[in-house]
């Protein structure tokens, strides 16, 4: 299904994990408030979070927290029943759910920056499957330039390390069913 490009960089995407305290559920934060306008907006209980990373923003002993008083995860200030954690990259949440699985949100917080190109249109397609009223892919990579160790983790001439609006939302231009937001930050 996937190319040999998208396996070599969920390989270096684990050894990254292993090795980095980095890409744990630190940038939802930054969406959390837009992604819980659209759970109340379309009344979700079920999420999944597709590329949750190391998942720290669902661990109650975590430092990542949300709500006005900084003292919930990031289900308990969704007010969400059902999560699915989805990450290649992370052994414990490596297994995606069946296609068949519908969520009422599926959530991609600057996860499918990594996909090779020529295998977006397979992500797009399981975004598009799994989701039952809305996605939301969240990305600031347009405005922060990407930094040494994360760029020589995924250069590849299979990977474009700075996409631009204009070619996600080409990415998506086929997208049907529910809701799509296109976040940048």
């Amino acid at each position: 299904m996937f190319s040999d490009a998208y396996n070599l960089t969920v390989e270096k995407i684990k050894q990254f994990h292993k090795e980095n305290k980095v890409w744990n559920g630190d940038a939802t934060p930054d969406y959390a408030d837009a992604i819980k306008f659209y759970v109340e907006k379309h009344n979700a209980k079920s999420l999944l979070d597709y590329g949750c990373g190391k998942a720290l923003h669902y661990d109650k002993n975590s430092h990542i927290k949300f709500g006005k008083d900084k003292n919930q995860t990031f289900d308990e200030f969704l007010n969400i029943d059902n999560i699915f954690k989805y990450d290649p990259g992370v052994d414990q949440f490596s297994v995606l759910p069946p296609l068949d699985s519908k969520f009422d949100a599926v959530i991609a917080i600057q996860s499918i920056a990594a996909v090779p190109d020529q295998d977006f249109p397979i992500v797009v397609e399981q975004l598009m499957k799994l989701t039952n009223k809305f996605c939301f892919v969240g990305s600031h990579q347009l405005s922060k330039p990407v930094k040494q160790k994360k760029r020589d983790l995924l250069d590849s001439e299979h990977f474009k390390i700075m996409r631009t609006q204009t070619w996600y939302e080409d990415q998506f231009k086929n997208w049907t069913g529910s809701e799509l937001i296109l976040h940048w930050i």
